[in-house]
């Protein structure tokens, strides 16, 4: 599915050399938009051992596995997921970048936690344009624009959509996959699994908790509650 997001990044790497950071909930379609945006991508995940071990080799190690120094018609696209789990991630990006920015797009995803470090340090200052990626909303269902005409003026307008569409987006919500898939015995399993990454990994790592299991049938309840988690099983 093809996202108003591939616009906004097409039109970023047109017009600017910074980094992309591209940050929003996990399984927004970061990843997936990232690496379409051009043919020649290099994707590296910092939770992958072998991407890891070439990030920590330093900038120039990447240069030479992707082959920066070639001549190219068009610069190749430079993906890093998860880099902010690096203790060092933000000294590794600004060398990079400063170095490279004019051979690579550089694009960098990960949770909404990404936000959070990188606000705890600003060494990035002048280097990056902060996206934010959000679920499928009902007027992206119905646009293909980036900048339409009288664009303050439409924001306004009354949405015409069809009941499937509108349906769809109440019982299965806006993340791409449950969306697309449109079943609920997936979307059940997707939510569980959801909510367990979401309590269990991302709020464990940004706060110290205590009563996680608590906080997690909290959420659980919340879902159930909102009517978006049909059954309530463990």
């Amino acid at each position: 599915m093809k996202r108003i997001y591939d616009l906004v990044f097409e039109d970023h790497f047109k017009n600017n050399n910074q980094i992309a950071f591209i940050v929003g909930p996990r399984q927004v379609g970061k990843t997936t938009t990232s690496c379409s945006l051009k043919k020649e991508i290099y994707y590296l995940n910092w939770d992958n051992l072998d991407d890891r071990e070439l990030i920590l080799k330093g900038p120039k190690a990447i240069s030479e596995s992707v082959n920066l120094a070639l001549l190219r018609a068009h610069p190749p696209m430079l993906v890093f997921d998860e880099i902010h789990k690096y203790s060092k991630w933000q000294v590794f990006l600004k060398g990079f970048y400063d170095t490279y920015k004019d051979k690579c797009n550089i694009a960098v995803t990960g949770s909404s936690s990404m936000d959070t470090y990188r606000r705890g340090g600003d060494s990035l200052m002048g280097r990056y344009f902060t996206y934010r990626m959000h679920p499928i909303t009902l007027r992206e269902t119905k646009t293909s624009k980036l900048y339409p005409e009288d664009s303050d003026r439409e924001l306004f307008l009354p949405i015409k959509t069809d009941t499937l569409t509108l349906s769809n987006l109440l019982e299965f919500g806006g993340f791409p996959e449950p969306y697309i898939k449109g079943t609920r015995a997936f979307y059940n399993k997707w939510i569980r699994l959801r909510l367990d990454q979401l309590f269990k990994d991302d709020i464990r790592d940004l706060s110290r908790v205590q009563e996680i299991d608590q906080l997690y049938i909290l959420g659980r309840l919340l879902a159930r509650q909102s009517g978006q988690l049909m059954s309530y099983t463990s």
